[in-house]
């Protein structure tokens, strides 16, 4: 067959057959991506400090409601019906006063 030279990468490297390197991008000529999903800004260190007390602030406070959530739980489990007493009559409380003569 014919030895036909090739181009694109050998084995040396990324060469094409001239032998020289292609262009790489720099600055402001650089070839935008395929796909671009935003130009987002830079945030400040405030706004990082507070985005992590935010975090730190939501898990404790998820925490704290599932831990009280149980032992809510908890207790309503263990609470029990009243004791029902025999001879008990409905009616008034009985009046409680004052001992007659006072005692210490």
């Amino acid at each position: 067959m014919y030895d036909v030279p090739r181009s694109g990468p050998t084995k040396r490297g990324n060469q094409n057959q001239m032998g020289a390197q292609p262009p790489r991008a720099r600055g402001p000529l650089r070839q935008a991506p395929l796909a671009r999903h935003g130009q987002l800004r830079q945030s400040g260190p405030w706004a990082t400090a507070l985005k992590w007390i935010a975090s730190a602030l939501a898990v404790v406070l998820v925490s704290g409601a599932s831990i009280a959530a149980v032992a809510v739980w908890n207790v309503a489990k263990d609470v029990k019906p009243g004791v029902a007493l025999i001879g008990e009559k409905a009616g008034p409380p009985p009046a409680i006063g004052s001992y007659d003569g006072g005692f210490n």
